[in-house]
């Protein structure tokens, strides 16, 4: 904006009415004032004299109403949109604050990058600065006076600098993802790196090396869609990969969206739960072709079900599939079809979670579920939905304990590894020595042979031990094995003490009375 030097005389120079002093006062305040912002005078030397020139004015008002103020009025804002012209707001102060705080933030003279946000944190610090508007904006805002404009412009001419004292980009090497363990973590991968290169072309347009690795990542990117995208089965696979999608029926693949019907996140009483998992990948290969799947549940933040033998089951002849299909409150035909492999492998994870559902005294549950498939690094899944139990659990109460029913009815006694009356006999003097209140009638010895067990610094030789489990029944008539391990210590020259000693035990498991022999 330009303005000329020049300045509105009074409309009657020779008043000498009862507010001449006023007026006077007034028209050598605005002279004075004009001749300094002439100058480029901006600050307190013109407010020292804009107080008493408007004041004057007031003055002027009050003292003679009948006297024709029009070009005094004309002369005050002329001098207000010159001196407004050249203050910086309250609003253009922050402005320019702000963008200076944000480039502190993602830049270092010394080239220390820690603590700096990165990927789509970085870009989303450097997009709110809207760098473009402020170059368009920052001379008008130099001009007024502003102090950090300076700041801010000697970090934006050092910033190819920065980026290259510190390999920001040179060191982003889309090519290697080997810490990338799923496909999933392969395109965050990628994402960030891209998200990082557009992020300082924000701060550098004419950043040579953010231009060429945002090409390299955008085709490594490109191509690791195109990977993932041979295992998405339907659109509603890859709108849903890496989430379990919860269901009333095992869902048809490549019909989901027709069975929208069944799909659902919160359920009532009867209603049997399927869920469906959409990979990035086969499953065998974020298994590692092993069968069993762990998995965490909990219900209403607590009652976890987790570590051994809490999981899914998964045949390796279905892990080919990109997509993994599994009842967590199975039908009756989901059973029949399905649960023989639970009860061969003592895998008791459906009815202890039905336990968890009837056995609180709430009717209203919200269940966390997670996935952890076997390979290193591989995908943990985790999903959440509700179940409403209101109207009644006695199907539940009912299915669960015909599982229980299944399941104890397959308990076997463990295998003998070998057979050796007189060990067996110190063997079980040692377990009821214990004093525990368990009375052993019977040990069978499970392992084949003694393990020995050495000085982990020195190698000396310190013990053999066996595993073996012990047969008890309590007061009621329930019968049950405890798993125990017993050892005998060394006592050099390659031979061990005759005495067996307790070593440590394991789980406890009821089976029918019949089983014992």
């Amino acid at each position: 904006m330009i303005f000329c030097a020049v300045f509105t005389k009074a409309q009657d120079p020779g008043y000498n009415g009862p507010a001449a002093t006023s007026v006077k006062k007034f028209w050598d305040n605005a002279k004075a004032i004009t001749e300094l912002l002439d100058k480029g005078t901006t600050g307190s030397l013109i407010n020292s004299k804009m107080t008493p020139m408007e004041r004057s004015f007031n003055e002027t008002k009050t003292k003679d109403p009948s006297y024709n103020i029009s070009s005094m009025e004309l002369e005050l804002k002329k001098i207000k949109n010159r001196i407004q012209s050249k203050t910086i707001t309250a609003d253009e102060a922050g402005y320019c604050r702000q963008i200076w705080a944000t480039l502190v933030s993602v830049y270092s003279k010394d080239g220390n990058t820690d603590g700096m946000p990165y990927g789509t944190k970085y870009y989303e610090a450097v997009k709110s600065m809207d760098l473009e508007n402020y170059r368009k904006k920052k001379e008008e805002l130099k001009n007024k006076g502003d102090k950090t404009v300076p700041l801010i412009d000697e970090i934006l001419n050092d910033y190819n600098n920065f980026i290259e004292r510190t390999g920001m980009i040179k060191n982003l090497r889309p090519a290697n993802t080997s810490e990338a363990k799923t496909p999933a973590d392969k395109k965050e991968l990628l994402t960030e790196m891209k998200m990082q290169c557009e992020g300082v072309l924000l701060v550098s347009p004419d950043n040579a090396a953010a231009k060429e690795k945002l090409l390299a990542v955008t085709k490594a990117l490109a191509a690791s869609d195109a990977a993932m995208a041979a295992f998405f089965t339907s659109d509603f696979h890859k709108e849903n990969y890496n989430k379990i999608v919860w269901s009333t029926r095992p869902l048809i693949i490549g019909k989901e969206k027709e069975m929208a019907a069944f799909i659902k996140t919160a359920f009532t009483a009867g209603e049997p739960i399927f869920g469906t998992v959409y990979l990035g990948r086969n499953i065998k290969d974020a298994q590692n072709n092993i069968e069993s799947l762990p998995v965490r549940i909990e219900v209403n933040g607590s009652n976890t079900i987790t570590g051994d033998g809490a999981g899914l089951i998964v045949p390796v002849a279905i892990q080919g599939r990109s997509y993994l299909q599994f009842a967590l409150l199975p039908d009756a035909q989901w059973i029949k079809d399905n649960y023989a492999a639970y009860i061969e492998q003592v895998n008791e994870t459906y009815p202890r979670f039905m336990d968890v559902l009837v056995r609180n005294g709430e009717d209203k549950h919200e269940v966390s579920f997670e996935l952890k498939f076997r390979g290193i690094g591989a995908e943990e899944i985790k999903s959440t939905f509700s179940i409403d139990l209101s109207s009644g659990v006695s199907g539940i109460k009912t299915m669960a304990a015909q599982l229980h029913a299944a399941h104890f009815a397959h308990i076997k006694l463990p295998a003998a590894g070998m057979s050796n009356p007189a060990l067996e006999q110190k063997m079980l003097a040692a377990a009821n020595g214990l004093g525990w209140k368990d009375k052993f009638t019977k040990i069978i010895i499970t392992s084949r042979d003694w393990s020995t067990r050495k000085n982990e610094l020195t190698g000396a030789l310190l013990y053999r031990s066996m595993a073996a489990v012990a047969i008890t029944t309590d007061t009621e008539g329930n019968c049950y094995y405890q798993e125990f391990t017993f050892r005998q210590d060394y006592s050099g020259d390659g031979n061990y003490e005759s005495t067996v000693k307790y070593n440590g035990y394991g789980g406890k498991r009821q089976l029918a009375c019949d089983k014992i022999k």
